[in-house]
């Protein structure tokens, strides 16, 4: 489920041209999401 809205998400950024940015915003939930998942 979550791949598939990070995919979503990053394909309508893509359109509008704000790779760079989403890509940005991407790594860093994954980091939150990984910081929550270990502790």
């Amino acid at each position: 489920m979550q791949r598939m809205a990070y995919a979503l998400v990053i394909h309508n950024s893509v359109d509008k041209g704000g790779l760079k940015n989403i890509i940005k915003k991407a790594h860093h939930s994954l980091m939150s999401d990984g910081l929550t998942v270990f502790t």
